[in-house]
């Protein structure tokens, strides 16, 4: 998601990357959190990457998938 961008959905995906807003609920293996971007909802993902300066308003669950 490119900087500026503003995306409202549901997403499962094996990496995202968030530099604009996103709003709504992620499922990713990798999720990446770009200082400008900003997330209000749920992320679901076995790595996380926050940078200093982004903005996370939500539900984070991060680690390893049972039975995975």
């Amino acid at each position: 998601m490119a900087e500026g961008a503003r995306t409202i959905a549901e997403v499962e995906a094996e990496c995202l990357y968030v530099e604009g807003n996103f709003q709504g609920i992620a499922r990713t293996h990798f999720f990446y959190l770009d200082a400008l971007g900003s997330v209000n909802g749920e992320v679901k993902t076995e790595v996380l990457y926050i940078e200093k300066g982004a903005r996370m308003k939500g539900r984070i669950s991060a680690g390893k998938r049972e039975g995975g």
